[in-house]
């Protein structure tokens, strides 16, 4: 998770960045990210946008392969504070 600021939302934002992903995964994180467009909730994190780059399969000689593997970039609300993992150890 990194720290960075949205000069589109003029606000500081979280960004996670997944590569490298299997287009398994990739697939998974897509439904997702798709659910998590449309939950609005106090108590969770807000989505403020994601950037996603599809496995790219190249065709060879003998059949298609995995070429420029998945990307996705999560961009979400930021919350100050300690980790949520960090939180309930505590408590």
């Amino acid at each position: 998770m990194k720290l960075a600021y949205s000069l589109t939302h003029k606000k500081r934002v979280a960004i996670k960045l997944h590569k490298n992903l299997s287009e398994d995964q990739f697939i998974s994180l897509s439904k997702e990210l798709e659910v998590l467009k449309t939950l609005k909730h106090e108590n969770l994190v807000k989505l403020v946008g994601f950037y996603e780059q599809a496995p790219i399969k190249k065709k060879t000689v003998d059949g298609w392969v995995e070429g420029q593997t998945a990307l996705c970039v999560i961009i979400l609300e930021y919350c100050q504070g300690q980790s949520l993992i960090n939180h309930l150890m505590a408590n």
